[in-house]
């Protein structure tokens, strides 16, 4: 995974993140942003409306797409999208997030990200001090500001899972990643995070979003184009999400054709088990025992081989002491290694 620390105002730091992945996010825009199932004038009409309402809501983050664009020589069009490649292409991907709201160790969130092995090189560690906001440790892409996972100087921490909805598209609507990053920025803890989703809608593709802080109070948002609606820990203190809406009044929204529906379906009824079983006296280390699952059906650390989809990456986020665990492959095989959080 690829490094980047960032600081000081957006376009500062668009050009900081430009500048060191200008070979990458060239390689990245010719490899994503093609998207054969619409024309272009489909496709000019979407950036437009999604530069738009960036504008009224967040320009920063067209100010630091400006830098990015302008220290990696593609046009600024290019960057936005990369921005909605994902969302332009209909294509989003499953992960499976866990957390303990109490342990030994304090509140913990274990994620993996379930992605193919070509989208690897483009996953980016950041290290982001803002001229405003909040400090923040985040896994996003190359060329955009679309963050997965992440932690901020407060304590609060987010992890995400793709979903696929079916209800309308509004047309304030933002793109969903970028959303989390923000929250990292301008949000200190659960519930104003909470409060912060419920104002924005997202473009096409959804997310389960998993909160947690640093005072244990931990969330799930099930949020979709237009809705969403928010669960909590369950009495034993332990709340995990796999790629469908669990919340009954979300469950109408889900397309059951997603290609990762049944799988997510397995992987929930195995964290359900798992969950039920493990000791949160042993905190991490019940952590990294479920995200290296093996289970035959509903695996937790996956790896299909002949679909060229994987676990590439786990995380153990301790909120209590900013401290962000990485494995850089297959959670089963690989050590989880401390990022330092930024200090500057």
């Amino acid at each position: 995974m690829v490094y980047i620390n960032m600081h000081g105002n957006p376009y500062e730091m668009g050009e900081q993140h430009g500048k060191k992945f200008k070979h990458l996010i060239n390689k990245a825009s010719d490899e994503l942003c093609s998207f054969p199932n619409l024309s272009l004038s489909q496709t000019k009409k979407q950036i437009d409306k999604y530069v738009s309402n960036l504008d009224t809501y967040f320009p920063e983050i067209l100010e630091e797409t400006k830098g990015i664009s302008s220290a990696s020589g593609l046009k600024f069009e290019e960057i936005i999208k990369l921005h909605l490649w994902e969302e332009l292409n209909d294509y989003d991907q499953g992960c499976t997030t866990i957390v303990f709201s109490d342990s030994k160790d304090g509140p913990i969130l274990g994620k993996t990200s379930d992605i193919e092995d070509w989208q690897q090189p483009y996953y980016m560690l950041q290290k982001v001090t803002p001229e405003k906001g909040y400090k923040f440790i985040g896994i996003g892409k190359v060329g955009s500001s679309k963050v997965e996972i992440g932690l901020n100087e407060n304590g609060l921490v987010i992890g995400t899972g793709s979903t696929k909805p079916t209800d309308q598209i509004r047309e304030n609507a933002l793109e969903r990643m970028t959303l989390v990053r923000l929250a990292l920025q301008y949000c200190s803890n659960t519930q104003e995070a909470i409060d912060f989703f419920s104002q924005y809608y997202f473009i096409n593709l959804g997310l389960y979003i998993v909160l947690l802080d640093k005072e244990g109070n931990a969330a799930t948002i099930e949020k979709s184009r237009s809705n969403q609606a928010v669960c909590y820990p369950n009495d034993k203190g332990i709340l995990f999400a796999t790629n469908f809406y669990y919340i009954p009044e979300m469950a109408k929204y889900m397309d059951k054709n997603a290609f990762y529906y049944q799988n997510a379906l397995e992987r929930f009824i195995t964290l359900s088990r798992l969950c039920n079983s493990v000791s949160l006296e042993d905190g991490v280390t019940s952590m990294k025992k479920i995200l290296r699952d093996h289970s035959p059906v509903g695996p937790i650390c996956a790896h299909f081989v002949e679909k060229g989809l994987g676990s590439f990456f786990a995380y153990i986020v301790k909120p209590i002491d900013l401290s962000f665990l990485l494995t850089d492959g297959y959670p089963c095989n690989n050590s989880f290694k401390r990022i330092k959080f930024p200090s500057n």
